[in-house]
């Protein structure tokens, strides 16, 4: 089991953007000090929250064999997200749309954190949008 930590704290914003009302991390982020749930100034309070992620393939798989490759080829994405002492954790409702090393999409957060960052450059719109056939095909070098 791989795990994948993305987020830390940081006094600026880094490889964090919005794109529509989905949230884009890239490996190494930091995001502005506000509540994702909520909006309101989260004053250094962090939550951490796990995502795991196992490929389809594995779940064609027979029960035992399945359960074998799930323990050794799932990964976890931990991060560490902005977050108001007045939420209550069951408040955190980011929803992943996309988790892999190169970019992961996540929808929920608040409208206010999204407002505060960018828009995403050229390079992460294009692997955005890069088709999962493609992604998974990167090491070949097309």
């Amino acid at each position: 089991m791989a795990e994948i930590i993305y987020s830390a704290q940081s006094a600026t914003v880094k490889n964090a953007y919005r794109e529509g009302a989905n949230l884009l991390l890239l490996d190494g982020c930091s995001l502005p000090d506000i509540c994702v749930a909520c909006g309101n100034p989260a004053l250094g309070n962090v939550e951490r929250k796990e995502f795991s992620k196992l490929n389809p393939f594995f779940y064609a798989l027979p029960l035992f064999l399945g359960l074998v490759a799930e323990l050794g080829f799932r990964n976890k994405f931990l991060f560490a997200f902005p977050f108001c002492p007045n939420c209550p954790p069951e408040r955190l409702r980011l929803t992943p749309v996309r988790l892999d090393r190169k970019l992961v999409v996540l929808r929920g957060a608040s409208q206010r954190v999204l407002d505060w960052l960018p828009p995403p450059p050229p390079e992460v719109a294009a692997e955005r949008h890069r088709p999962w056939l493609q992604r998974k095909l990167r090491w070949t070098g097309r």
